[in-house]
C-alpha cells in the first residue's frame, strides 16, 4: 500500500521528479494541473499558494484502465528517469523526496505518470497550517506520449479562481 504523507507547497505548485537539465517543455495545458518542466521534472500546480498538502505516489505495473473515483482534476503527461535521481514528489526546496513513495520501481526510462486532485478550490491563493488539498500521482514504465486533461471539474482547473 503506497504510503501518503504531507508535502510543502510554495508558489502554488510542488515538484515531480527533478530540475536537472534544461527547460524544454512550455507549459500547455489550460488546466494547469501538471505540466513538465524538463524531460526528468514536473510541477503540479496547487490551488493554496503555501502550507502543506497531502500526497500520494503509487508506482504500478501498466496503465491502470479506469480512473479513480473521487477526484476533480485529473492529467497525464510523461516523463524520464535515471539511475540517479529518483522519481517522486517533493516540496520545491527538496527534502521531502524520502517521504513518498518512489513512482520508477521499475529502473530507469520513461513513464507515463496520472496526477489526480481534489480541493483546490478550498482556500485558493491561501496560506495553510493544515492540509485541504489531495493528490495522487500513479506512475508506470510507458513510451512518452502528450499531456492530456482526463478530468477537469474543480473551479482551479477550469481556471474560474475569480468566482472563488
Amino acid at each position: 500500500m503506497a504510503r501518503t504523507t504531507n508535502i510543502e507547497v510554495d508558489f502554488h505548485q510542488f515538484t515531480i521528479g527533478h530540475d536537472e537539465g534544461p527547460v524544454d517543455h512550455p507549459k500547455v495545458s489550460r488546466v494547469e494541473l501538471v505540466w513538465a518542466i524538463t524531460a526528468t521534472s514536473a510541477r503540479v500546480s496547487t490551488g493554496i499558494a503555501s502550507g502543506p498538502v497531502r500526497v500520494t505516489c503509487r508506482a504500478l505495473d501498466e496503465a491502470p484502465l479506469v480512473l479513480e473515483d473521487g477526484w476533480e482534476d485529473v492529467m497525464e503527461l510523461s516523463l524520464e528517469t535515471t539511475p540517479d535521481w529518483a522519481l517522486s514528489a517533493a516540496g520545491n526546496w527538496g527534502g521531502d523526496e524520502e517521504l513518498v513513495d518512489r513512482i520508477d520501481v521499475h529502473g530507469p526510462g520513461t513513464y507515463r505518470l496520472r496526477v489526480h486532485a481534489r480541493g483546490r478550490d478550498i482556500n485558493y491563493d491561501g496560506a495553510v497550517e493544515e492540509p485541504v488539498e489531495d493528490y495522487l500521482v500513479l506512475g508506470w514504465p510507458a513510451p512518452a506520449a502528450p499531456t492530456r486533461v482526463l478530468k477537469a471539474t474543480s473551479k482551479v482547473g477550469r481556471q474560474e479562481q475569480g468566482d472563488l
